[in-house]
């Protein structure tokens, strides 16, 4: 990666992530994810979604069991990047902004991907397993809690 981005562009892919996740039909959990180049820039975003035709008590299925047919945030920005680029292009996306932690399949891909650095609102504790991994991995993983959200826009 070319340099840290600031704080201010970390935050402001966290509000384009949050818009995004407003795309989600999910009645339980929408989550965003958005893609940034060393220069900040977004490069793709998503957000979950079903990988299917949605069939009448879709939604009424056990949590657990839904999460198996949806596809995660990261991997539908993964997905949507869609172009070609030299990983040392400064437009290659090298930072992840999700509004939910990645589960460890998710930062498995985002790693193979070449994502560095992950910022994330909300934590799960379901995937805690993905610090352990990011941390044996080299991927700095940022939760944005509200303290690191005050400090970070503070003058």
């Amino acid at each position: 990666m070319r340099g840290p981005l600031s704080e201010h562009r970390i935050i402001e892919g966290l509000k384009q992530a949050e818009k995004i996740a407003k795309s989600s039909q999910s009645p339980y959990t929408k989550v965003g994810c958005v893609l940034l180049s060393s220069n900040g820039e977004v490069q793709a975003y998503g957000f979950n979604h079903p990988d299917c035709t949605v069939l009448r008590g879709f939604w009424d299925m056990d949590r657990e069991y839904l999460r198996d047919y949806l596809v995660h945030a990261e991997i539908d920005a993964l997905a949507n990047f869609g172009h070609y680029l030299e990983r040392d292009n400064p437009s290659y996306p090298t930072v992840a902004v999700c509004t939910l932690m990645p589960c460890v399949s998710c930062l498995n891909s985002l790693a193979r991907f070449g994502i560095k650095q992950i910022y994330f609102k909300e934590k799960l504790d379901r995937d805690a397993k993905a610090m352990v991994v990011a941390e044996y991995k080299g991927i700095l993983m940022v939760h944005m809690s509200e303290e690191w959200m005050i400090m970070a826009e503070a003058p």
